[in-house]
Order: C-alpha cells, then sequence, then structure tokens
C-alpha cells in the first residue's frame, strides 16, 4: 500500500470513528490519552454543533478531571450549564 493510500485509509477511519461516536466521543477519547488540549477542542466543536451528548459535559464522572480548568469552565459557562461538584 502506498503512503497516500495508507493516509486516505487512516483519516476515513478517523472521520468514520468521529461520525459514530460524535463530539463527545472525541473529547472522551481524547482525555483518556491525556490531551486536555485537543479534548477541550472536540467539546467547542461539539457546542458548535449543538451535539445531543454536550447537555452533559457538566455531570458525571467522564469530565471530571477537567473540572478545575479555567477552559472547560467557560465551555460549560458557554454551554448554558453549571459545573457539578
Amino acid at each position: 500500500m502506498t503512503m497516500p493510500i495508507r493516509i486516505a485509509a487512516a483519516l476515513a477511519d478517523h472521520y468514520r470513528l468521529e461520525q459514530e461516536i460524535g463530539a463527545g466521543g472525541m473529547a472522551t477519547v481524547y482525555l483518556a490519552l491525556g490531551d486536555t488540549t485537543r479534548t477541550l477542542e472536540w467539546l467547542e466543536r461539539g457546542l458548535d454543533a449543538q451535539a445531543a451528548n454536550m447537555a452533559q459535559i457538566n455531570r458525571g464522572w467522564r469530565f471530571k478531571p477537567l473540572h478545575s480548568n479555567p477552559a472547560f469552565a467557560a465551555i460549560v459557562r458557554k454551554a448554558g450549564l453549571k459545573l457539578w461538584p
């Protein structure tokens, strides 16, 4: 397989995954990988796209590690939500 074909295949897999799990899911994947910057980028994307799963970003355990992050707090406020303890 040539490099352009491998790159195209990798991108197709990425976009297929993105469609299946959505912005909130992608944010969770990057958070699990320890990439806070990409996590916040995906949360912003989800918020901008008005993704349904963004209504729960302030609750539960999933994004708890970000609760002290000012950028996360700003996203939560932008969504019209409040941080839960």
